[in-house]
């Protein structure tokens, strides 16, 4: 509900953010922590280099009110599941092509998720080469997007106004 009022708000922006880089077998990389609160809209990752590619895995972590919520996907797990067509919450695959080593997949909720303090999005690598006998580096390209609450007291302030516009004005506290 709130986030479809974000547009009267003040203190906020959407977020775009592109990473790309290259993935050794056995590593971990942590693609950004965000410790602000705010929404997570949707992400998308795209593979290839090598058939190892399918295994790795993204990891999007939030805290929630009571512990931290993840969200965690690999091609390969997507394929097994037929996780091929959007779903209310979750990943699903886009692209999955073992004779040109490419893989992709995305993460789009049909309702925004909140977090409080903080949003992590990292990249798991198997812990050795599953397919591959040299274990070439993986190219990796993984875009997400929130909605960032950059001013915390700007924000509760408008969200104040919008909720209790008249009670504002005669306090004076616009």
């Amino acid at each position: 509900m709130l986030y479809g009022c974000l547009p009267l708000l003040k203190g906020w922006m959407y977020q775009y953010v592109e990473k790309t880089g290259v993935l050794n077998i056995g590593e971990e990389k942590l693609l950004d922590r965000v410790e602000a609160p705010g929404w997570f809209l949707a992400a998308a990752m795209y593979m290839d280099g090598s058939l190892d590619a399918k295994y790795v895995r993204i990891h999007v972590e939030m805290d929630g009110p009571d512990k931290a919520y993840p969200i965690d996907f690999s091609a390969y797990g997507m394929k097994v599941f037929n996780l091929t067509q959007p779903l209310n919450y979750g990943a699903f695959l886009t692209r999955y092509d073992d004779t040109e080593k490419v893989y992709a997949g995305a993460i789009s909720p049909s309702q925004p998720m909140p977090f409080s303090k903080r949003f992590d999005i990292k990249l798991i690598a198997p812990t050795a080469p599953v397919e591959e006998t040299t274990a070439p580096p993986i190219n990796f390209k993984v875009g997400y997007t929130l909605a960032k609450i950059v001013d915390e007291a700007l924000f509760r302030r408008s969200l104040l106004e919008l909720l209790w516009p008249t009670r504002m004005l005669e306090r004076g506290l616009s």
